[in-house]
């Protein structure tokens, strides 16, 4: 598995250096113990896109503090009707965290499913807002380190400032299992925080 994940981050990589890009989006949304940032490299194909997407998160909540990096391989497309966006796809994951006492290496192979909803593109409600959630997952054989299993789930909302830029609202939530040598044990938490994202 450990020799997996660099070739799953050489090929998002690969595949975002190597290919013109249609698009650029960059994001930070911060809390009072959290921030989670990242860039997307967006190309359109004939009947969809894909992403390559790079990011850091990191959160100090009390006892609580995890951390980690991310870079990622996306494709997706408009289905079933404009403005519906469902995406699919991998990325890897490496970082630490601690819970209680109990500290550990985060690792993974994350399965990856968005969906959003662009209101503008059938203007049923006044203003322009895209409604989103995503959900991460990866069971103990995608996993490595001393993660057992990872699952994230992420739900919110994008709100245009300008032609280019929007304001987000987005609730976290995480669930690691991790093995030690002191004991196993789980990371439970979650976040609400508020961002921007930039088009480009």
């Amino acid at each position: 598995m450990k020799k997996i994940l660099p070739l799953v981050l050489l090929t998002c990589l690969f595949m975002g250096d190597c290919c013109w890009a249609d698009g650029y989006k960059g994001s930070l949304a911060v809390s009072n113990v959290s921030f989670r940032g990242g860039v997307d490299i967006i190309q359109d194909m004939a009947d969809g896109f894909w992403k390559t997407r790079v990011s850091g998160l990191f959160t100090e909540d009390g006892e609580t503090e995890y951390k980690w990096a991310e870079i990622g391989f996306t494709v997706g497309a408009d289905v079933f009707q404009p403005g519906l966006t469902c995406e699919a796809g991998v990325k890897g994951l490496l970082g630490k965290a601690d819970d209680m006492g109990f500290a550990g290496d985060v690792g993974a192979v994350v399965l990856i499913g968005r969906i959003g909803y662009d209101f503008a593109q059938q203007m049923v409600l006044p203003g322009s807002f895209k409604l989103f959630g995503s959900i991460d997952y990866a069971n103990d054989i995608l996993s490595f380190q001393d993660t057992e299993n990872y699952l994230a789930f992420h739900f919110g909302i994008d709100m245009p400032l300008f032609q280019h830029a929007a304001v987000s609202m987005e609730y976290s939530v995480y669930e690691m299992d991790m093995t030690s040598e002191a004991a196993d044990w789980c990371l439970e938490d979650d976040a609400f925080r508020v961002g921007l994202s930039i088009h480009f």
